[in-house]
């Protein structure tokens, strides 16, 4: 079940401004009360969108977005962060870090230009993704953490993936989420990542994950040798899928 942002339908005081999006926001309630399979999220996401787009300026928009913007992509996102006022903006502050999350996803999209980022390695020496970027076909950025059980279970397919290639296809930088550099490097020795890593050790608050809008992970970033965004969150096959269709 998607549960509902309590404050922003608090601040409805259970109507709307008008007769249709009271309509809209008893359908929405209606269609999220009881979700329990992927086509029913599926079509919730899609309807959701729908009816945000067709209520611009309202507090249907903010909860939607609410709810919504971890199923959502970054086009439907975006569109609907367009539809907010400032005047809404600024009522529910809630939203603004939701909305800032988006705008730097929507930055970071697919055919944008990577943003460079740099952080301490391991070793202590800082390292920069632009020191990457160009000395191979592709970078790929893998956001991950020693307390996430989903991005320890994706390190094997990403191993294999890494250690199956030739060389000069693929360089991973791996970008860390923990808190604790202990943690931090236990974990790559236990793993075994072959690749470089670096980490501000800032958990939530990294400064790479704010710049692409990463609030989720396992999450990935897929850059080509020219220094632009081809994938996100993307999987080890996912991403070999792309390198061999790569003209040579």
């Amino acid at each position: 079940m998607i549960l509902m942002a309590a404050v922003l339908l608090s601040a409805c005081h259970a109507k709307a401004d008008t007769q249709t999006e009271a309509q809209a926001m008893a359908e929405y309630r209606a269609l999220t009360a009881n979700i329990t399979t992927q086509e029913q999220l599926d079509h919730a996401v899609k309807r959701a969108y729908e009816l945000a787009k067709a209520h611009p300026a309202s507090t249907l928009d903010c909860i939607i977005l609410s709810d919504m913007h971890y199923y959502m992509s970054t086009a439907q996102k975006g569109e609907i962060v367009d539809l907010i006022p400032e005047s809404l903006r600024q009522k529910y502050p809630q939203m603004q870090g939701i909305i800032r999350a988006i705008e730097a996803e929507r930055h970071t999209a697919v055919g944008c230009t990577y943003t460079d980022w740099s952080a301490a390695q391991p070793n202590g020496k800082p390292l920069k993704i632009s020191q990457l970027v160009g000395k191979t076909d592709y970078v790929l950025l893998d956001f991950w953490a020693s307390w996430c059980g989903p991005c320890r279970a994706s390190m094997p397919a990403m191993k294999e993936l890494y250690t199956s290639l030739p060389k000069g296809k693929l360089e991973i930088l791996g970008i860390n989420m923990d808190n604790k550099a202990e943690n931090w490097t236990n974990a790559i020795t236990n793993l075994g990542l072959p690749w470089r890593h670096i980490s501000d050790l800032k958990k939530w608050s990294c400064e790479c994950a704010k710049i692409y809008g990463v609030n989720s992970i396992p999450a990935t970033v897929l850059i080509d040798k020219k220094g632009k965004i081809v994938g996100r969150n993307l999987t080890a096959d996912q991403v070999k899928s792309i390198i061999s269709k790569k003209k040579k």
